[in-house]
């Protein structure tokens, strides 16, 4: 099933209703909205993608949870979803490790790292992204 969510002004990750956008057909050009995506309820791959997004994007880790428990996806569907983007882990003295390995030039790799494979994936897209024409980064905040 096909849905949408949303961060708002207000910096919540919160579900779309299928009426709005019925009746709203430019909801997602609006103001209020920060950031979106549409996402396949039958494809964990499109959840874990918008998670590690929201996560990277500062929504709260409660909230990144009570999602993941919604769908109930568990680490193998992480690691699923680390294979389908190329991301490798690797841990060295506690600490995590992520980087993607389509990368051609070796010399330009981005490595994210943290307590948790999930936390060293987020922080490796927030480099990426710091990297990216599209996102600007200001006080430590993304604004898209």
């Amino acid at each position: 099933m096909i849905t949408y969510y949303m961060i708002g002004v207000n910096h919540k990750l919160v579900p779309v209703s299928g009426k709005v956008i019925a009746e709203t057909p430019d909801f997602f050009k609006s103001k209020t909205v920060r950031f979106y995506w549409e996402i396949d309820t039958n494809n964990k791959m499109t959840i874990y993608a918008m998670l590690i997004q929201a996560a990277a994007l500062g929504i709260d880790k409660e909230r990144i949870e009570e999602l993941k428990q919604l769908w109930v996806l568990t680490d193998e569907d992480f690691y699923d979803f680390l294979k389908f983007t190329k991301t490798e882990i690797c841990e060295k003295e506690s600490i995590f490790y992520a980087h993607f390995t389509w990368y051609d030039d070796h010399n330009d790799i981005i490595i994210g790292n943290g307590q948790t494979p999930w936390e060293a994936v987020v922080d490796l897209l927030k480099k990426e992204w710091k990297n990216s024409v599209n996102f600007r980064y200001e006080d430590g905040n993304f604004i898209c």
